[in-house]
């Protein structure tokens, strides 16, 4: 077992993974927000004589939805709106720019009577709209036609081209690319690569990793680690292994297909930018490594925290001691330290805490 289990997902008063994944309470109002869109958009643009159903998408179906790790970020909940029609009946069919005319007007409407819901992102998106919500979460509605005949799925684009673009195959993949006893860690490991991205390149934005990237490169490299999950290993020795298999992987070839579209490749990261995300990656191997190696609890939290940053718990202070080399013998306790948090140099006062300062979250 790693030394610092305790701190990813054990017993310790704070967690990395407790920090950075939504409460139950954050999860039931975002499911009702959806729900309740998902309702008035099947509802609504049923009056154009197609049938409308609705599929949430994305990170939340997954189970690797993390928190807004930053001010002025927010939860991405994505809601596909799908329209149904036999491409090879007779029927008249609207174009890709009507579907997204008509949900773009239906979510102006909805926002206008919508007590959570402040506005629409106005031009949208050119592969989706865009609902965004007073408690620090928006709603993605890509639009698609659905061939009932062929259960075939194409992507309606602002532009007006019809995008081959189908996310069920891909989320059946991922359901069953481990075995059921292991899947509940394959998304923690995948949380933790997207709180690590969204900590590392906050200044590097080019750079960053997708969430569908990061998602396929542990699942395959989860999918390696047969021998280690029949003996069962801890999450922050899963992760310094999927680390290591990512970066190894990927120093040599750059290229990530799409396991149900081979022809598709999941890598966007721009070239100019690759050398950006390579040196980034390479330093969460080394602390990794580091982590790996070190002789006890509070060294590898130090380890990882160069990694993950203010997200990274460290061991309580009661349980720290500095500690005389020559002789073993306790020299003093860390002592507790007292944070205050201010919105800016001299602004209100956010809140007051002991030792590290909690990650915020939907109030």
């Amino acid at each position: 077992m790693g030394k610092a289990q305790r701190l990813f997902n054990g017993s310790a008063t704070h967690t990395l993974y407790g920090r950075i994944t939504p409460t139950p309470e954050q999860l039931d109002f975002l499911q009702e927000q959806w729900n309740a869109l998902a309702s008035y958009l099947c509802e609504r643009l049923s009056v154009w004589g197609y049938p409308v159903s609705t599929l949430l998408q994305g990170s939340y179906r997954y189970g690797t939805l993390i928190k807004p790790l930053h001010r002025g970020e927010s939860y991405d909940v994505d809601v596909g709106v799908y329209f149904s029609w036999d491409k090879t009946s007779n029927q008249a069919s609207p174009t890709a720019k009507q579907l997204r005319a008509w949900v773009q007007s239906e979510l102006q409407q909805y926002v206008s009577h919508a007590g959570e819901t402040v506005d629409v992102v106005d031009p949208p998106k050119e592969r989706c709209s865009r609902a965004i919500y007073s408690q620090q979460f928006h709603i993605d509605t890509p639009t698609y036609h659905l061939d009932s005949a062929s259960d075939q799925r194409r992507l309606a684009c602002l532009s007006g081209k019809w995008e081959e673009s189908d996310p069920k195959p891909l989320h059946k993949w991922f359901r069953d690319v481990v075995d059921h006893e292991h899947r509940d860690q394959l998304r923690r490991l995948v949380r933790y690569l997207k709180a690590w991205a969204a900590i590392e390149f906050q200044d590097a934005a080019s750079a960053r990793p997708s969430s569908v990237l990061l998602t396929i490169l542990a699942a395959e490299a989860c999918r390696e680690m047969w021998a280690e999950r029949f003996w069962g290993i801890s999450d922050d020795t899963a992760l310094g292994l999927v680390v290591g298999k990512l970066y190894e992987r990927l120093a040599n070839d750059r290229r990530v297909p799409n396991p149900v579209d081979a022809e598709e490749d999941l890598n966007r990261i721009p070239q100019e930018a690759w050398e950006a995300f390579l040196t980034r990656l390479a330093a969460l191997n080394d602390a990794a490594q580091l982590a790996e190696s070190a002789e006890d609890e509070a060294s590898a939290a130090l380890a990882w925290e160069g990694a993950f940053q203010f997200l990274m718990p460290l061991p309580e202070t009661d349980e720290v001691e500095i500690i005389e080399e020559s002789s073993s013998k306790a020299l003093m306790q860390v002592p507790d330290v007292v944070i205050h948090v201010y919105d800016r140099p001299g602004g209100a006062l956010l809140s007051t805490c002991r030792n590290e300062v909690e990650v915020p979250s939907i109030s």
